[in-house]
């Protein structure tokens, strides 16, 4: 009787521990984004010209961890840069996740389209370089996956000569 008990009171302490434990989630998916029809490339200056080629796709990574109710977004986009405009309208298209949750970062891709659409006095944007390509992260995202598997996701961080590019 006494080992009746013991498995008794054991399965109950189980059971009501696994009640009261939260799960834990994580997920991942990319998309490529490189443009069909080739657009100005920006990232340094230069006399404006158009892409002739390009050199690896260009991609939206999204990272999310949930556990609970709460549920959180890191998305990396292969861009030079990602306005807080358009930061905003990519927040509100998110199903099931706060804005408020949603990290939005650009690699920085000096060969990828410039979001921010700076034109310089008559009206031309400045571009240097004649390939679109996901930069260093192109290389970078292959190496690791085909090392360790999975999906890499690369998040710029402002070092630098950053600075606010326009302030009209």
């Amino acid at each position: 009787m006494k080992i009746k008990i013991s498995v008794l009171i054991s399965f109950l302490l189980f059971f009501w521990v696994n009640i009261d434990a939260q799960t834990f989630k994580a997920g991942a998916a990319f998309r490529v984004i490189t443009p069909e029809n080739l657009i100005p490339i920006s990232g340094g200056m230069g006399t404006p010209i158009l892409p002739t080629g390009k050199k690896g796709d260009l991609f939206v990574r999204a990272f999310v961890l949930e556990k609970g109710k709460t549920i959180i977004a890191i998305v990396s986009v292969d861009n030079l840069g990602w306005p807080a405009y358009l930061g905003d309208r990519s927040r509100k298209l998110i199903k099931g996740i706060p804005p408020e949750n949603v990290l939005i970062g650009a690699t920085h891709a000096h060969s990828a389209p410039d979001a921010y659409g700076f034109t310089d006095e008559q009206g031309n944007t400045a571009a240097d370089r004649k390939l679109i390509s996901p930069d260093l992260c192109g290389p970078l995202y292959d190496r690791i996956e085909s090392k360790v598997g999975g999906m890499a996701i690369f998040m710029n961080s402002a070092q630098g000569g950053m600075v606010t590019a326009d302030t009209r």
